[in-house]
Formats: structure tokens, C-alpha cells, sequence
């Protein structure tokens, strides 16, 4: 099958035509791939309404197994694109996905989510440090007749100059409509070490916003203690194995550093 020909004919209507049950990985890895590396898929997407469509596939009843595939599809759309950043803020996206972190009781789900929240939140932080004078280079091409990225008739209202700023706002504001700031801390009940690394990660990203409601929260000091207790013991067995700078040192040093923030 050609991938290519899929894209150019719309991809998002010839998946969405398809029963969800039959939707194959191999179609989301594909156009995952293709829009990780091709900024004008990602324009096009936008045109065609792809962003809407995936936020409206992930907010209705649907198989978590689909939403993961909406949400690697969702992740590319966003990646390095502030216009659909913006846009996605602009439209509840953070909301929708905290009802989808709600549904999900496994984790899978949750630690795909929170990761895509702590790219927004590290690439809103890179665009802020840079001029709000956006290169056409870096949104990605547009065909004739595309959308204007920066046209103060964009969904999110904002004008060129303050594209960074609104984005920022909404950001900051999502955050807290969405009740990430007791969301993300939930990672840490988890096993899996990669998946308390990720919230951690994402804690830190977000003090800016969350740091009287991480001092307010009960059982978080509580766990921040014996987390610190649980990898000093696999620090010391890393050290034993000539390892002293080791994953583990990495997972207790976010550790540290999050709880003299919360000080």
C-alpha cells in the first residue's frame, strides 16, 4: 500500500472510514513517521481539519487501544508546530486529555499522555526564549490556498507578535482547568521506573504552575520520601557494580531536586 497517495488523498477520513476495531498499527506508524519528518503533512492535516478530528476521537467513546493510536498521531501533529500547539490549547485539547488519563487505569495510556504534555510544555519554553518572529522555514511549507499560521483569524486569536504569549497562556491555564498538578504526581504509584522517570520529568516542567498545589498535596511528601528510600538502595547496588553514574542515580537526583523545590 502506498502510504504517500494515502496522505495526499487525506489520511485521517481514509482511517476514520475504516471500523476503529480494524485499524492497523502499521497505518498509524506510518503516517506517524511521515509526519514526524514532513512539515507540510502537518500543514495539510491542519487544513483538512485532522487536529479536530483526532481531539474528537479521543473526547467520545472509543477503545483505549484507538486513543493510543490517536494520541501517537495527535503527538506528531504537535511536535515542533506552535500553530497546532496553539490551536490545541485554544480548543479544550488539554481537557480531553485529561479525561482520557481519568479512563485509562493501566498506565499505557497515562505515561503517552504525559509525555506529550511535557513536550508542549519544554517546546513552550524553547519558543518563549526566541523571537515571536516566526520563519515560514520553520512552520513547514504551505501549498496555495493554504491556512495563514499566523493570520489574526486563526482559531486561537492570536496575531503574529503574540502567538508565543497566547500559547503560553493557554498553557498555563489548561494546566490548571485540567487538574494536571495532582494528575501527573499519580505516575509515581507506579512500577514501572521509566514511567515515575516521565513524571518527574514532568513535575519539574510544570513548578512554575503547580508548586503551592504540590506543597498542598497530602501524600506526596510521603511518597517523595520513600521513593528517595527505594532508589538509594538500587544507587548503592548500580555503585556496587561500578556504575556511579547509573539510571537509578539519574530517577534519585529528579527526586532531590523536586523536593527542594517544594521547600
Amino acid at each position: 500500500m502506498n502510504y504517500l497517495k494515502i496522505i495526499q488523498c487525506d489520511f485521517l477520513d481514509f482511517c476514520f472510514r475504516f471500523r476503529h476495531s480494524q485499524l492497523k498499527s502499521t497505518y498509524d506508524t506510518n503516517y506517524r513517521f511521515l509526519h514526524a519528518f514532513n512539515p507540510t503533512v502537518q500543514v495539510e492535516a491542519m487544513e483538512r481539519g485532522g487536529l479536530q478530528k483526532l481531539l474528537t476521537l479521543l473526547g467520545t467513546q472509543r477503545p483505549l487501544s484507538v486513543k493510543k493510536k490517536a494520541l501517537f498521531a495527535l503527538a506528531s501533529l504537535l511536535r515542533h508546530f506552535p500553530f497546532a500547539q496553539s490551536h490545541f490549547l485554544s480548543h479544550g485539547g488539554l481537557q480531553v486529555l485529561s479525561e482520557v488519563f481519568r479512563e485509562d487505569q493501566g498506565g499505557s495510556v497515562r505515561v503517552r499522555i504525559v509525555t506529550l504534555l511535557y513536550d508542549l510544555i519544554t517546546e513552550e519554553e524553547l519558543h518563549s526564549k526566541v523571537s515571536t518572529d516566526e520563519s515560514p522555514d520553520r512552520l513547514g511549507p504551505r501549498s496555495k490556498g493554504s491556512l495563514d499560521l499566523h493570520s489574526k483569524g486563526s482559531p486561537d486569536q492570536c496575531s503574529k507578535g503574540s502567538l508565543d504569549q497566547c500559547s503560553k497562556g493557554s498553557l498555563r491555564a489548561g494546566l490548571q482547568e485540567g487538574r494536571w498538578c495532582s494528575l501527573v504526581p499519580e505516575l509515581l504509584d507506579s512500577a514501572e521506573h521509566d514511567w515515575r522517570e516521565k513524571g518527574l520529568q514532568t513535575m519539574l516542567a510544570m513548578v512554575p504552575v503547580c508548586l503551592d498545589q504540590y506543597r498542598r498535596h497530602g501524600s506526596l511528601p510521603v511518597s517523595l520520601g520513600s521513593l528517595k528510600a527505594q532508589y538509594r538502595d538500587l544507587v548503592h547496588q548500580e555503585q556496587a557494580l561500578g556504575d556511579d553514574e547509573g539510571y537509578f542515580r539519574e530517577i534519585l537526583d529528579l527526586l532531590h531536586t523536586l523536593e527542594l523545590k517544594m521547600k
